[in-house]
């Protein structure tokens, strides 16, 4: 069987979260493939700088916030006005909040309120959803509870959709990130950038598995090593071994 390796043809593509990190390095990746793109965040000033960047190539932009539905319906007349109907949806937006409801409302009512907004859309497009996760839906963070619980959640969501018979046409992914060195000049120790990637490379490994058929993609592979030491180890040695990484 032939190694999946990326999107064979050009598909319009709506980035939650586009304005940093690992968004603003998706957007830009796949706009230089070819892809057209939309990008929404909370930011316009940071969305500003990403098209600026991205200047003349096929890139949109519009403020929305996903924990407001009606912020999202506002953004599907805008793209409908335009023309612009997604295919594919990567539901990047997320925080690393303290507050429990704020990690709830983003990272997991979030997705489920843009995959409403456009779910018709995919389901007869035979499109693509990914979810940009994070290792701590698998791993529990011990500094941060309720923000891997609701990586969970999103987690569990994506599931129940990929089995849904309606959605049989749609290809869903799931990638399990561990920590992103997503701080703009934060320059690493070497040994610790090989268990942290940049955003780019982070972006640069979606954009290769995005649509493929496994539902769980598993990156960097430090990712991998901290799930199986997961399983092996206690809770206490665990956690101190992922607060530090996250330091």
């Amino acid at each position: 069987m032939p190694t999946y390796t990326g999107l064979s043809e050009k598909r319009t593509i709506l980035i939650t979260g586009a304005s940093l990190g690992i968004g603003r390095a998706l957007a830009l990746h796949l706009v230089s493939a070819g892809h057209a793109v939309w990008g929404i965040a909370r930011s316009e000033e940071k969305l500003k700088q990403v098209a600026a960047v991205a200047a003349g190539s096929n890139f949109y932009y519009s403020v929305c916030d996903v924990r407001r539905p009606n912020d999202l319906q506002k953004l599907k007349g805008q793209m409908d006005a335009k023309g612009f109907e997604p295919d594919a949806l990567i539901l990047n937006a997320g925080v690393t909040d303290k507050d429990a409801e704020k990690n709830h409302q983003t990272n997991y009512e979030g997705i489920i309120n843009t995959w409403q907004v456009f779910k018709a859309g995919l389901q007869k497009r035979a499109g693509i959803v990914a979810v940009s996760g994070s290792l701590f839906a698998v791993v529990p963070a011990a500094f941060n509870e309720s923000y891997s619980q609701s990586k969970l959640d999103a987690l569990n969501f994506i599931k129940e959709l990929s089995s849904a018979k309606e959605n049989q046409a749609i290809r869903f992914n799931y990638f399990v990130l561990g920590p992103v060195n997503t701080q703009p000049g934060n320059i690493l120790p070497a040994w610790k950038s090989l268990f942290i990637p940049t955003p780019e490379k982070t972006a640069a490994y979606i954009t290769k598995h995005l649509g493929s058929t496994g539902l769980i993609n598993i990156f960097p592979l430090s990712s991998k090593v901290i799930i199986l030491l997961n399983w092996m180890l206690p809770k206490a040695v665990m956690d101190r071994l992922i607060t530090f990484l996250k330091r």
